[in-house]
């Protein structure tokens, strides 16, 4: 399934995080996405740039769903 040109990233923990990390957002798991990057800080912790991003991501791809609370929908 690797598209990356180097055959180390084939089944590497990055790999498998970033694939869970896709699952989560197709299945809309706020929770498990949350999960996967807490699990994958834990043994490689990330830096300022790289929490900044996966937080992007969450924000971009997993709104909370309390965003809407007080919204009419027409």
């Amino acid at each position: 399934m690797s598209s990356i040109d180097d055959p180390s990233f084939d089944n590497s923990r990055e790999m498998i995080f970033v694939q869970t990390l896709i699952q989560a957002i197709e299945d809309a798991n706020r929770d498990a996405f949350t999960v996967a990057v807490g699990d994958y800080n834990n043994m490689t912790p990330l830096n300022r740039a790289q929490t900044s991003i996966m937080v992007k991501i969450k924000e971009t791809y997993l709104p909370e769903d309390d965003i809407m609370v007080g919204q009419v929908i027409e």
